[in-house]
């Protein structure tokens, strides 16, 4: 709003930032049960007992979901041009973090 976008913009960045965040919380559940306390920098295994997109999907199921996520995340913004960039970077960052 502090842009002064037009409230299409504005909805388009609203279902990117929320599926964007849910893409990210999916990864790390992910990365809870994946990873490892070295590469992370954090405890592993901290969700065993909450009900997590891991144990809904599986962790193939999951990554599925969050690359689905992400690419919902990146369509929306898709006709906001160069200055949308930064999101679309951000939105990388997300799908590909290993931490």
């Amino acid at each position: 709003m502090l842009a002064n976008i037009s409230p299409g913009a504005l909805g388009r960045i609203e279902v990117f930032a929320k599926n964007l965040g849910l893409a990210f919380q999916i990864t790390d559940d992910i990365l809870d049960v994946v990873g490892t306390p070295e590469d992370l920098g954090k405890d592993v295994g901290k969700d065993v007992d909450r009900l997590t997109f891991v144990k809904l999907a599986g962790v193939e199921g999951a990554k599925k979901l969050s690359d689905d996520l992400v690419e919902t995340s990146l369509s929306s913004i898709s006709n906001l041009g160069p200055s949308a960039a930064p999101l679309r970077e951000l939105a990388t960052l997300v799908r590909d973090r290993t931490r």
